[in-house]
């Protein structure tokens, strides 16, 4: 028969381990919820700093869409290729955990500021644009990243990076839609015609599976684009059957 104390020293073991499992659990998930604020204010950061004045991406002028732009390449520099660098000696599972995170961070802060200050672009501008997004997989998929495929496979996937696809398709349309105002954060404000008063309406993406309270409407991002607001619709029709008997 068991001793008593080995039985109750056992359990105290027993008991001392289970806690240390769980603060090590909860020490896993207070340090990922810290990377991830660090990462968008870094992304941020760097964004506010060195994204391109409101012309640039009205100019059609832009030929070239083969490379990015020098902010996308200082932003990578400074954010991506130290994360890729660091995480690469890394299991697979650390690294799903870090990378896509980062690179979500960056995309999202520069749709934010798209977004906060009411860019225009011109469809030039936005093929840049969609050209500097696939530049952050160009780098973090590429042979240099050391990367596993893992990470490698889900990027073009994540959720940040299939907005800031779709944002960029949206803008290089260019067909008319109905002007829509954007409020102070992208919130759309329609016109009440009955009693005058501003009415703003529900946000979230209706294009996107997981709403997101900065996501402006599809046709906020419609009135981001440079289109000719005299841009008519020409009707042409047949002259008359007395006229053309003369």
């Amino acid at each position: 028969m068991e001793n008593p104390a080995t039985l109750h020293l056992a359990t105290k073991h027993l008991k001392n381990i289970d806690d240390i499992i769980t603060n090590m659990q909860t020490l896993s998930g207070d340090c990922m919820r810290a990377y991830l604020k660090k990462s968008a204010h870094l992304a941020e950061s760097i964004v506010e700093k060195v994204f391109p004045s409101n012309k640039v991406w009205r100019q059609k002028n832009l030929t070239d869409h083969c490379s990015a732009s020098t902010y996308m390449e200082h932003c990578v520099k400074s954010l991506v290729v130290p994360v890729c660098t660091a995480v690469s000696v890394l299991d697979p599972r650390s690294q799903l955990a870090s990378v896509p995170p980062m690179v979500s961070a960056l995309v999202d802060s520069i749709l934010k500021h798209i977004f906060n200050k009411k860019i225009i672009f011109s469809v030039e501008g936005a093929l840049q644009l969609r050209r500097d997004f696939e530049h952050i997989l160009d780098v973090a998929c590429s042979d240099t990243s050391n990367l596993c495929q893992e990470v490698r496979r889900s990027l073009p996937f994540c959720k940040a990076m299939k907005r800031g696809i779709r944002v960029c398709k949206l803008l290089q349309r260019t067909d008319v839609v109905q002007e829509t105002k954007l409020g102070a954060k992208g919130y759309q404000i329609n016109q009440c015609q009955n009693n005058g008063q501003s009415h703003v309406s529900d946000v979230g993406a209706e294009y996107e599976k997981d709403e997101i309270s900065w996501m402006p409407k599809e046709k906020e991002i419609l009135a981001l684009r440079l289109i000719s607001k005299n841009r008519k619709k020409k009707w042409f029709s047949l002259p008359c059957s007395d006229n053309a008997m003369e």
